[in-house]
């Protein structure tokens, strides 16, 4: 029988909000390393659980079992997709992308059929990072992980908010400009340091550059429970 997050994490005491929110969530698969205390759990809701809801609860379980990486990947059926949801598909991408995070502090976005545009007040340098780094496809690959679907995600320089920028406000971007130019060494030192490795591990976080935001700041197992 298939359990719930809620009997998973059966040494975790949650609030009544935690609580409703693990209960209603389906296990479907489960990865463990004990030995680099990393867990990652595929979980199929009903309805739609804001992704700050499930980083609170990923953290809190984290520190309830003394992890180092906890990550609640839940599932959703097709017909829950809506174009506002893209919004929380960023934050997800801000977490999982090697230089993503803080480049979504302002932006707009478009949906048109499969196809996914999104509009960043940057330079083209940044956008190149964006691209360079794969997170067109990481957002694309969270979309199809959560919901089954295929969409093209396309990233791009919004030219009418760089014109209407206060002053203030590019000397922020111009500031921006210098850490992105920063972390696109440190990416491409990244990339040729392990250009012998077949893939990007979460365990690789810690090791790649982030952007500060211009707004201020394998072992497979089942178990009855963790």
């Amino acid at each position: 029988m298939a359990k719930t997050l809620l009997q998973l994490f059966n040494k975790y005491v949650p609030t009544d909000n935690e609580a409703a929110i693990l209960n209603s969530g389906i296990v479907s698969r489960s990865r463990v390393d004990k030995e680099k205390r990393c867990l990652e759990v595929y979980a199929d809701f009903e309805n739609i659980i804001p992704k700050q809801e499930l980083f609170s609860i990923e953290e809190n379980v984290k520190k309830a079992y003394s992890l180092q990486l906890c990550r609640i990947r839940p599932q959703y059926s097709q017909d829950l997709f809506y174009e506002g949801y893209i919004k929380e598909i960023l934050l997800e991408t801000e977490r999982e992308g090697m230089v993503a995070r803080g480049f979504f502090g302002n932006y707009d976005y478009s949906m048109v059929g499969e196809k996914i545009i999104i509009r960043i007040p940057f330079t083209e340098y940044g956008i190149d990072l964006l691209h360079a780094a794969n997170t067109p496809e990481i957002i694309e690959k969270i979309i199809k992980r959560e919901f089954g679907l295929n969409f093209t995600v396309t990233i791009e320089q919004d030219g009418n908010d760089i014109l209407e920028m206060s002053r203030d406000y590019n000397q922020r971007l111009q500031a921006i400009d210098k850490q992105i130019v920063s972390a696109s060494e440190k990416y491409s030192a990244y990339q040729m340091k392990n250009s012998g490795e077949s893939s990007y591990s979460e365990s690789d976080e810690e090791k790649l550059p982030r952007i500060a935001s211009i707004y201020g700041d394998t072992l497979i197992q089942k178990e009855d429970g963790i």
